[in-house]
């Protein structure tokens, strides 16, 4: 048996440390922050950004200018409401095509952690049209929160982590670990035993509290998502071509809890 790789050890305040949470006129967005506000640890910095996408006014024609100011005054009225009910370290507005303005700032700030919410669309759909969520997913330079609507205003009452022996995995569980530590909130480790085949570090002792369940990991976490408030998984190389879907997409669109993706930030631009 191949010992894993000895891993730097990152707790839930390296995740937490910069949370950029995406704000526009809808619930699901305030729904994303409250769930950020309330897994931020004390000092982390809990950045609203809305973004006026200002840029496609200009298929108003000669109403372009008109079109550019509703979108500016729609995204600053979001910003200012919900800057009201959380309360964040700081709040910007910012003009451009929100799928890459959002990706461009958490860059340009070094955040630890994007947050967005889930509207309700198949994944298939996130997919072929590029929704906010799957760009975030794939592309962010950091942790990703997906959030879905069940709880904002108190903490999580119970966090589900995937263990899968993996590396990317071992930083969920880390992260997992030290999150449910710090917030008192009971954490059930899960081991699908289904799908492909297991490294034999997954049975060692550290995972002796883990459920195991025979069913493939994405039927499996899905399935306990339903019984917690947010599930945590590792996305491993999101920059790696991969000829598959990776598993950790399908477990974010088969959820029906909050998903927070756990992958290394990197340096900022």
């Amino acid at each position: 048996m191949t010992a894993p790789p000895e891993q730097t050890r990152v707790d839930s305040d390296d995740v937490f440390a910069h949370v950029l949470v995406e704000i526009d006129e809808t619930p699901e967005s305030l729904v994303a922050a409250a769930q950020a506000k309330c897994l931020c640890a004390p000092g982390s910095h809990l950045e609203l950004l809305a973004i006026a996408d200002t840029p496609s006014a200009v298929h108003a024609g000669a109403a372009a200018t008109f079109v550019a100011d509703h979108e500016r005054e729609q995204a600053a009225a979001a910003l200012e409401h919900a800057r009201n009910l959380l309360q964040p370290t700081s709040a910007r507005l910012v003009a451009g095509k929100p799928r890459v303005a959002l990706l461009a700032e958490a860059r340009s700030v070094g955040a630890s952690l994007v947050a967005v919410g889930m509207h309700p669309h198949l994944r298939l759909t996130a997919r072929v049209f590029g929704t906010l969520d799957a760009t975030v997913l794939h592309a962010a330079p950091c942790s990703v929160l997906i959030a879905r609507p069940g709880w904002g205003s108190t903490k999580p009452k119970r966090i589900v982590v995937g263990v899968d022996g993996s590396a990317g995995s071992a930083l969920a569980v880390q992260v997992a670990e030290s999150l449910a530590s710090r917030l008192g909130v009971e954490l059930q480790p899960l081991i699908a035993l289904g799908g492909r085949r297991l490294d034999e570090t997954v049975f060692a002792p550290d995972h002796a509290d883990a459920l195991l369940d025979p069913r493939d990991a994405v039927t499996a976490l899905a399935a306990a998502a339903g019984e917690s408030d947010l599930l945590v998984v590792g996305s491993g190389d999101v920059h790696r071509r991969r000829a598959r879907v990776p598993v950790w997409d399908r477990i974010v669109y088969a959820a029906r809890s909050s998903v927070l993706v756990v992958r290394r930030a990197q340096a900022p631009a």
